[in-house]
């Protein structure tokens, strides 16, 4: 671990200083704002291989930035590093593993030295970079630093930056190649800011030619139902593949902004409460048939929602369900029936209305459900000491190939070893179905999986052992071959599962698509 940062000497007032981690090896900037319009910042990098700081800075920043110098000698007696300059093609300093860089509120000098380092080394069309868009100098930032370089991502969480990228957009054409991910934080509370916001993405979004994913955020409800009407028919961005929309209401104006999305694979809704549709007869008829899958999170569902959906999401192949109200056998069955090409399903701490965890789902869903699909994905769902699964025919499930129960024991804190014998049943009866032959009389490869958190490990392996133990349901699968995987019991650490599911960090984003 790095030793602490001090404090920057300028700043009147104590203040916690605000750390951004550049990357692996690109070290800290150890930001301490103070009242005035310029920034007064001390920064040092650390290089965490040879615990020795870097310092030689002061040279590329302006004079309101104030950098404090120590003995950067380490206990090994290695020798002064004589700062940024030699790190660059240094074995030792591999730049080029720079994944993420967090830039705010910087000096524009600044920002500029970090990128000359680092755009030699470092390939910016293969790896996310980030980019906050809270800057005081906006405009030149935009202007001189990012129009002749290609970042994937760029997040814009202020009017003026969205504003000012538009701008940019317009005038320039080289800024036209990216980005490949554009995050909106958008908070209008006045009709001139959604005039203004309206106008800017349809600027923005149709100009960006490689963009493929587009993530809105509305802080304030209501400006869904007052920025998309703005929009218009016109509205066209056909390279844009996925779409977030968080904290938003179906209205008559969303259908006509996602219909501009004629290349729509993956459409996510967040916080949409889908029993207050307002949408028309007339817009029922728009069909997305691009869209594969559909992600709904922190949602509430009811039958009205199929109503919408029957006409609007014909092609969908995978469905994941996050933290989602109201489930019901009911609304997955119909679906089904709106959604043939309806495959995979992921289903992650699903309640009924209140919010109770729904302990007959999906675990005891219909017959006709169960064949169609070919992959289903259960966590912190549903309870095995419950009711057996329904009895299936004779035909088996001749569709499915991958069933994973993910931590789905966690939420229940009295069951200890002596249902350890009845779960063990309960996945032995359910893996022998899948294992019935079909029509044709041949095996089908699948796989059973069963994922505890390590502090579980001691009831994964008692299961496993009641596995063996039944030689009975043994001998009925060993005909099955090589090809069959049952019952593979899987522990992850004690971090995986707690606290809320933080769908918007990218490295989650597509966890539950497989």
């Amino acid at each position: 671990m790095p030793p602490k940062f001090s404090k920057s000497s300028s700043s009147s007032k104590k203040q916690t200083p605000k750390k951004r981690r550049l990357g692996r090896h690109f070290g800290y900037v150890n930001l301490t704002e103070s009242g005035d319009d310029e920034d007064d910042l001390d920064y040092r990098e650390y290089d965490g291989e040879h615990g020795q700081y870097h310092e030689d800075l002061k040279a590329s920043m302006p004079s309101s930035c104030n950098v404090k110098r120590r003995d950067t000698r380490s206990r090994r007696g290695q020798k002064r590093s004589s700062g940024l300059d030699e790190l660059v093609g240094q074995p030792a300093i591999e730049l080029n593993r720079v994944t993420q860089c967090y830039l705010n509120r910087l000096p524009v000098e600044l920002i500029r030295k970090i990128l000359d380092y680092v755009e030699p080394n470092y390939d910016l069309t293969k790896y996310e970079k980030k980019l906050l868009g809270t800057y005081c100098t906006v405009s030149r930032l935009f202007k001189d630093i990012l129009q002749p370089r290609l970042f994937d991502t760029i997040r814009i969480a202020q009017l003026k930056a969205l504003y000012q990228f538009s701008s940019i957009l317009e005038k320039s054409p080289v800024i036209r190649t990216y980005p490949r991910e554009i995050q909106l934080e958008l908070q209008c509370s006045l009709e001139e800011e959604s005039n203004m916001v309206a106008a800017a993405l349809t600027n923005t979004l149709p100009r960006c030619t490689l963009l493929n994913t587009v993530e809105v955020l509305f802080k304030a409800p209501m400006g869904f139902q007052v920025i998309f009407p703005l929009l218009g028919r016109n509205f066209h961005a056909p390279s844009v593949e996925r779409l977030d929309i968080r904290l938003g209401v179906f209205t008559s104006s969303f259908m006509q902004f996602v219909g501009g999305f004629s290349r729509l694979k993956i459409l996510h809704l967040e916080g949409i409460n889908f029993d207050k549709l307002l949408i028309s007869d007339k817009d029922k008829k728009l069909s997305l048939s691009s869209i594969e899958n559909l992600m709904l999170s922190n949602c509430f569902v009811s039958q009205s929602t199929i109503e919408l959906l029957s006409n609007v999401l014909p092609q969908v192949k995978t469905i994941s369900l996050f933290v989602v109200k109201g489930l019901t056998s009911d609304f997955l069955v119909a679906m089904k029936g709106c959604c043939s090409s309806f495959s995979t399903l992921n289903v992650y701490r699903c309640g009924d209305a209140k919010g109770k965890p729904t302990s007959r789902i999906p675990f005891h869903l219909p017959l006709s459900l169960w064949m169609s699909l070919t992959t289903v994905r259960i966590q912190f769902c549903g309870d095995l000491r419950t009711e057996s699964f329904p009895t299936f025919d004779e035909s088996g499930i001749t569709n499915l190939e991958n069933l994973k129960f993910v931590e789905i024991f966690e939420m229940y804190k009295n069951w200890n070893d002596e249902h350890l014998p009845e779960i063990s049943r309960t996945l032995s009866r359910f893996v022998d179905v899948l294992n019935r032959p079909s029509g044709d009389n041949k095996r089908r490869k699948f796989e059973v999986s069963v994922t505890f958190r390590k502090s579980l490990e001691p009831y994964a392996k008692h299961i496993n052992e009641a596995f063996d133990d039944n030689q009975a349901y043994l001998k009925k699968i060993k005909g099955a071959g090589d090809d069959v995987n049952v019952a593979m019991v899987r522990t992850v650490q004690d971090e995986i599962g707690k606290g809320s599911w933080a769908i918007r960090r990218k490295e989650q984003r597509f966890s539950m698509i497989e």
